[in-house]
């Protein structure tokens, strides 16, 4: 069983046996438990033991954490065929005495062999054949039928028939026979004599043998030696989904290329990948509409434990990492040849990112943290000027999980730019001026991260502050230039625009719920509020409504600085010609403007319920008769006795509370930035 609490009392005898002998790094394991959700949990990392216990007579295989040598793991071994090894690292099997599937990953292929041994000789079977079978000189209970071009449709009725109990004996026998051999060698008799109906016939064989549900199977069959023969067979499907036969082996031979961009020396590693990716092209591609689900499962397990694998040896290996960062700083001159480089790293990199985003929780932190420590930082500048797309979206979607995972060393990256910030300064150049829609609001989501006041709770004051004000005085205005009306809008750069003026708006708002006095000075020094209000007379609605509720985030904040300064400029003027407009459409622009309203009624803004009511109730009352309006009108007629008009005169204070800790301990969680 897997423990988060009291360790049994035999775990206690080997803990102490363990404590003693120490820590042999061959035996570091992580331990993975198989959820109802068909998703593997990280239950923790820690060493392995497998000992003989006496007391009762029984072996057990027991995992103490690294970190405080409590006990993750407690399995007693079982004497039933239930014991898998994947590849050279993994073993996983189903617990009898729970019926949860768990996995033990290796550090080391040593010590996964080590156990291995252990459990197949105390299980009296060959540690040597593929699964586990039931005696050490390995008699099979499955006669494999013999290959014979004439009498395909024997073997074919033989694995259709064959039964469940059977399939993993059957597995052991095809590796143990070399039963793939002699299947390739019939298969390329028969595609040289272009027989079509024995090829078809070939093609159910593979799939059945596919459908085994074996993994090491199902690795032996993609290994370099057979995999283009394999799929070589899988392409003579009897009922094709598409009238154009498909081409697996040409796709993978001369389409897709395995990019070498910085040389990986441990060729294992480098056959992992390999597997990975034809393991994926199998269940995507090939097997598609076949696949049962137990393969289907079985086949995302192999994928994902080698995933996990590729990703941590790539973390640990001490000269890989810095070996690409240097290849792309290397590569900074702007000729055809580093372009290429450099997009290919990005593209190596997103991979890698990928691969890091399916490890658990505490392993995913340590992955993320190590590719930051390593200098990943560096490669963001260059790559946000590369003239690709492409390769800019890809370098956001590596920078927004670095961005989420820990923003405060992205924050002390940009500071130590100085005096040009040039990765600042490329975030908000992708806002401003790339085409690219997808661009422009990956760098939105990045700024807006790195600008969050609970992503800045825990960063220094100094620092902080600095990188506030830094934004503020040097880059806000470049984003809200985008605004001004002086913009020249032509019919080829309209709709760009308008996304442009769409994500500034989106962000002025989240400064506004998360700045305080920063963002009200810079309001009130500058004619942002009435640059926004324009908006509202766009054509394209959701302009408009980005524009509403930027108003909606101030009154929402029931400072009188902002009502005041709305009054002062007369800032609900386009929102009543707005809803006018649009009053007699049922739509979201109407709703969210009825909303603004109803919410200055339901909290009694006296100053604003007055404005309003002094300067719009007839053209309000003209175009609408809704409940809202009339409620709005009833408030104001009772707030007469109590209210009086204040001074209009605007001040910004700086608080004596740091402004952005005061901001992070109100504001409610904000949405993940990744998923």
């Amino acid at each position: 069983r897997v423990h988060g609490g009291e360790h049994s009392s035999c775990g206690w005898f080997v803990w102490s046996m363990a404590h003693k002998a120490g820590t042999d790094p061959r035996f570091r394991v992580k331990v993975y438990e198989l959820t109802d959700d068909g998703e593997w949990n990280d239950k923790g990392t820690g060493h392995v033991q497998f000992q003989v216990v006496q007391s009762v007579d029984a072996a057990f295989i027991f995992v103490h954490s690294e970190i405080d040598s409590s006990l993750i793991l407690e399995s007693k071994l079982s004497l039933d065929d239930i014991y898998q090894r994947q590849g050279d690292t993994i073993i996983t099997w189903t617990d009898p005495a729970t019926q949860q599937d768990l996995a033990l990953s290796f550090a080391e292929a040593a010590g996964c062999q080590n156990i291995w041994e252990r459990i197949c000789l105390v299980r009296g079977v060959d540690p040597t054949v593929v699964g586990v079978v039931d005696d050490h000189e390995y008699t099979s209970q499955v006669s494999l039928p013999e290959l014979d071009a004439s009498k395909l449709d024997k073997t074919i009725k033989f694995f259709a028939d064959l039964p469940t109990q059977l399939r993993e004996d059957a597995a052991n026998t095809i590796v143990r026979e070399k039963y793939l051999d002699k299947l390739i060698a019939l298969f390329q008799t028969v595609e040289a004599a272009k027989d079509t109906e024995k090829l078809k016939s070939l093609f159910l064989i593979t799939k059945s043998i596919v459908m085994l549900n074996e993994s090491s199977l199902l690795e032996l069959l993609l290994s370099e030696k057979y995999y283009l023969d394999v799929f070589g067979m899988l392409e003579f499907d009897p009922q094709p989904a598409s009238s154009t036969p498909p081409n697996h082996r040409n796709f993978l031979k001369n389409v897709v290329r395995f990019n070498d961009v910085i040389h990986i020396e441990d060729s294992a590693l480098v056959a992992r990948i390999h597997t990975n990716f034809r393991l994926q092209y199998l269940r995507d591609v090939v097997l598609q509409r076949f696949l049962d689900d137990p393969t289907f499962n079985t086949i995302n397990n192999i994928v994902f434990f080698n995933g996990v694998e590729i990703a941590q040896q790539l973390q640990f290996d001490e000269a890989f990492l810095p070996s690409v960062f240097e290849k792309f700083r290397t590569a900074s001159a702007k000729t055809p040849e580093n372009l290429t480089i450099q997009r290919g790293i990005v593209g190596l990199l997103q991979e890698l990112i990928t691969l890091g985003r399916n490890l658990q929780p505490e392993p995913r932190s340590s992955f993320f943290q190590s590719l930051i420590t390593r200098g990943i930082l560096v490669i963001f500048t260059d790559a946000l000027r590369h003239p690709d797309s492409k390769c800019k979206f890809s370098a956001l979607d590596i920078l927004t999980v670095c961005v989420y995972h820990s923003s405060g060393p992205v924050r002390a990256f940009i500071l130590e730019q100085k005096p040009e910030y040039g990765l600042l300064t490329e975030l908000v150049n992708c806002i401003v001026t790339e085409p690219d829609h997808g661009v422009k609001g990956h760098a939105a989501e990045v700024l807006r991260c790195l600008l969050d006041p609970e992503a800045m709770a825990n960063d220094q004051t100094q620092e902080r502050n600095l990188f506030l004000n830094i934004f503020y005085e040097r880059f806000l205005d470049q984003l809200v230039s985008v605004l001004s009306a002086s913009v020249q809008v032509t019919e080829e750069n309209q709709h760009e625009l308008n996304v442009t003026r769409n994500t500034v708006c989106e962000l002025l708002t989240f400064f506004v719920r998360g700045h305080g006095y920063r963002i009200k000075f810079y309001l009130l020094k500058s004619s942002t509020v009435e640059k926004i209000c324009k908006l509202m007379e766009e054509e394209e609605r959701y302009v408009a409504l980005s524009a509403v509720r930027f108003i909606r985030a101030c009154v929402s904040l029931k400072d009188d600085f902002y009502f005041k300064y709305m009054i002062k400029n007369d800032s609900f003027a386009s929102m009543v010609k707005l809803f006018r407009k649009n009053a007699s459409k049922n739509s979201l622009l109407s709703s969210a403007i009825i909303e603004l309203f109803d919410f200055i009624r339901r909290e009694n803004i006296q100053s604003l319920i007055a404005y309003i009511t002094e300067n719009f109730r007839t053209d309000l009352t003209s175009v609408s008769s809704i409940e809202t309006f009339n409620n709005l009108w009833l408030q104001y007629e009772r707030n007469k006795g109590t209210y009086s008009k204040p001074s209009l005169d605007l001040e910004v204070t700086p608080p004596p509370e740091d402004d952005i800790v005061a901001a992070a301990a109100r504001r409610a969680p904000t949405r993940p930035l990744v998923g």
